[in-house]
């Protein structure tokens, strides 16, 4: 045996070792075990094994809690690894989820800075439905503006390519704007007025429920500029 054959064979072996690390890890991901699938994360670590970005995104999904997430993260990043921006949003997700709008919107600010990501709606919707949902109309609208200032065109892209929840964003936005619209606030009207045309721009259909939120809100002749979709989804 040749010295080439030994090294394209002992090149074979590793890359058997990899594959059988990354099946095991892809079973844990698919069954949601994330005890086990991060004891395999580290006993790749411990081998010296080289991780590919699809296989950080697996590990990604496997961590619980915001803290956990944050740190894999950087350990990608310090491995040298462009994060997609599907790992963006798993981190910003969790971080909203667990209230840390700080280091979410650290991060969706590293997305739209990162040059090999492009942020989608899915970016942002984490902290807008925080926001929103808490009744935090500045901030929320802040981040609403920043959003489109990072693109433009995020909302109808996500409406057109269905990836991500655009009718929700809209119906949490208007929604919030109805106490303070209520009491008079003239700032919140003039928003709501704004997201009611750009949806009516956007032929953007709603289901039956949203529709019926609007209404309860707002009354039927100014909800009236959202129609609910045929089939009763955006």
């Amino acid at each position: 045996e040749t010295m080439a054959d030994g090294g394209k064979a002992e090149r074979t072996r590793i890359k058997k070792v990899v594959q059988g690390f990354e099946r095991r890890l892809a079973m844990c991901a698919k069954s949601g075990n994330s005890e086990e699938g991060l004891k395999v994360y580290a006993e790749m670590q411990q081998e010296g094994i080289t991780i590919s970005k699809n296989t950080w995104n697996m590990v990604l999904t496997l961590c619980q809690g915001s803290a956990t997430k944050v740190e894999t993260f950087e350990e990608m990043c310090k491995a040298g690894i462009p994060p997609a921006e599907s790992s963006f949003s798993q981190v910003i997700r969790a971080c909203a989820l667990d209230g840390d709008l700080e280091t979410a919107g650290e991060m969706a600010r590293r997305c739209v800075q990162e040059e090999s990501t492009v942020v989608r709606l899915r970016t942002f919707h984490p902290i807008l439905s925080h926001y929103f949902e808490k009744g935090e109309l500045e901030q929320g609208f802040g981040w609403w503006d920043e959003m489109l200032r990072a693109d433009p065109n995020i909302l109808s892209n996500a409406m057109h390519s269905h990836q991500a929840p655009v009718e929700d964003v809209f119906v949490q936005a208007v929604a919030a704007c109805a106490p303070r619209v209520q009491q008079g606030d003239a700032w919140a009207r003039e928003r709501v007025s704004a997201l009611l045309e750009q949806m009516a721009e956007m032929v953007l259909g709603v289901t039956r429920d949203s529709a019926d939120l609007l209404v309860a809100a707002y009354g039927e002749q100014r909800a009236g500029a959202v129609r609910p979709s045929p089939e009763g989804v955006c």
